[in-house]
């Protein structure tokens, strides 16, 4: 149970310091706007940050299965231990 408390709290650690990013970026992205860029630049600024959200989207979403994986593997092996403090009550 350490495990999982440990596995979601580094998760949600991660989780937080991407969304502190992601608005770090913004900010930085609507201050930049107010700018007059040229429309080649507003793109590939555009195509950035799509590239970033998905890179993101995809590293949270491998960290969502990490903690999930983690999360079966302890139910699991809960039920196990369970299975043998029932064997060793019969067996008594």
């Amino acid at each position: 149970m350490k495990q999982v408390k440990q596995t979601e709290d580094e998760v949600e650690t991660k989780l937080q310091e991407m969304q502190q990013q992601l608005e770090a970026e913004r900010e930085a992205g609507s201050r930049c706007g107010r700018a007059h860029q040229p429309e080649e630049k507003g793109r590939r600024k555009e195509r950035w940050k799509e590239e970033e959200r998905m890179k993101l989207h995809e590293e949270i979403d491998g960290l969502r299965q990490l903690f999930f994986t983690a999360v079966k593997d302890m139910a699991s092996r809960s039920s196990a231990m369970e299975g043998l403090a029932i064997e060793r009550e019969n067996g008594s």
